[in-house]
């Protein structure tokens, strides 16, 4: 996803990871209100029951509150990984182009090396021609 910040990449990543927090922390407020009707029901004690009960739901209201977070920290380390990624591959797109630039160096070079040699050739023959007769 490109933001249009016209940065580099890596402010693009960190302001990447910045929305991802934001909606994350969104989902995660959302799906803890969608929950709220139950654990308030959950909470009221039953006239027969209501400790256990009462018990029960504040031990499932812990365990989800832990699954929440544990689900919020892999969400986040995922977004960092996608990211990492993502800017290593830019790397090694730009690394890429770097390398056909050398190798399109090489050839030009190689062959001005040999336009050269040649020339060279030519004079070294012209030159012992003219020693030859003298």
């Amino acid at each position: 996803m490109y933001f249009g910040f016209g940065g580099s990449v890596e402010e693009t990543a960190v302001e990447a990871i910045k929305h991802a927090l934001k909606a994350l922390r969104e989902r995660h407020l959302l799906e803890e209100g969608a929950h709220g009707p139950a654990f308030i029901a959950l909470s009221k004690p039953f006239p027969s029951e209501g400790f256990e009960w009462k018990e029960k739901a504040e031990n499932l209201e812990a365990e989800l509150q832990q699954c929440y977070r544990a689900q919020s920290q892999l969400s986040e380390q995922l977004v960092v990984e996608v990211t990492e990624s993502r800017a290593a591959k830019t790397s090694l797109q730009e690394k890429g182009g770097v390398i056909e630039n050398l190798k399109s160096e090489i050839t030009q070079i190689r062959e001005e090396s040999s336009k050269l040699k040649d020339d060279l050739d030519e004079k070294t023959k012209a030159l012992e021609l003219v020693i030859d007769e003298n």
